[in-house]
């Protein structure tokens, strides 16, 4: 199982619930074989409207190898939110944050730990 904390960073919060709606949606079609369940905060009034901002995603059912496309989703949606944060958590207290990282170093953790994500 890896957890994967999102922080959208500034921003309306309607705004930042829609963009992490979309990247839950693309990590869904990169990976249609992958487990993937929201953590979502409490519904917030924003502007007359509630709101519920995806906070974690958590992933189970997959192999190590479709990480690779999931991790391009991630690395894209960072590049787009420059204030947003991305950590994967790992049950035994393992995290890395992937903002700043390399495709190959976040793949290159994923394989260290692959019998925790699995």
């Amino acid at each position: 199982m890896l957890t994967i904390e999102i922080d959208p960073g500034d921003g309306e919060r309607k705004q930042a619930a829609e963009a992490c709606q979309q990247l839950y949606l693309d990590l869904k079609m990169s990976a249609p074989e992958a487990e993937i369940a929201k953590v979502e905060t409490p519904a917030i009034a924003d502007h007359r409207e509630l709101v519920t901002i995806i906070t974690a995603l958590v992933v189970t059912g997959v192999k190590l190898g479709v990480f690779a496309g999931m991790l391009e989703v991630l690395k894209t949606w960072l590049a787009n939110r420059p204030k947003a944060t991305i950590k994967f958590k790992l049950k035994n207290g393992s995290e890395l944050e992937l903002s700043g990282m390399s495709p190959e170093e976040a793949m290159e953790f994923l394989k260290q730990h692959a019998a925790e994500i699995a």
